[in-house]
């Protein structure tokens, strides 16, 4: 689980895939942006690995470590 708090809750009711658990990172925050650049459209990707809720400040556990 993501947090127990009641904000990491329903962050991950309402945008299940914004946080997820890496193998080698565990709890990782992902997006994706989108960007126009000379008629074309360009995917960035980007993730950032997390250790602590964002809400609460409580340490996040993960298994995959």
């Amino acid at each position: 689980m993501f947090c127990s708090c009641e904000d990491g809750k329903d962050i991950i009711e309402k945008c299940s895939d914004l946080f997820k658990i890496h193998p080698s990172y565990g709890w990782v925050l992902f997006w994706i942006e989108l960007t126009s650049e000379k008629g074309f459209t360009h995917v960035n990707k980007f993730a950032l690995d997390i250790n602590y809720c964002p809400f609460c400040g409580k340490k996040l556990e993960c298994d995959v470590k």
